[in-house]
């Protein structure tokens, strides 16, 4: 990979257009029809998309066609990945436990836990 994936993700433009290119191959002129911008412009964000190894293009004609690649944004959901923790809603039963043994962590004497029960 020569460019920077994360460098070509981060424009909200090239994303929408990683999104239509993974529904199916198209060719530059309907992209420039879907932004409604100049063909300059899309060929532009195609051409930083290609170095990053995002799309793959081929000729059919006269025209370019494009296509999603996978395989870069695999290695970023790969990455991103490890950094997100599933949010499961935890038990009372669980959470007393977890404490319980984080107490146990912090104070290993059971005896100085009498100290702190009330009297009487």
């Amino acid at each position: 990979m020569a460019a920077d994936v994360y460098k070509a993700i981060a424009d909200p433009t090239r994303r929408a257009m990683l999104d239509l290119l993974a529904e199916r191959e198209r060719p530059v002129e309907e992209l420039v029809a879907r932004f409604d911008v100049t063909f300059s412009a899309v060929s532009q964000h195609l051409s930083v998309l290609h170095e990053a190894g995002l799309v793959a293009r081929r000729a059919d004609g006269r025209r370019r066609l494009y296509r999603t690649v996978a395989a870069p944004l695999q290695a970023v959901h790969a990455w991103s990945g490890g950094h997100l923790r599933p949010r499961v809603a935890e038990d009372p039963r669980s959470r007393i436990l977890r404490l319980a043994a984080q107490e146990r962590e912090r104070n290993p004497h059971p005896g100085a836990l009498r100290n702190l029960r009330p009297t009487g």
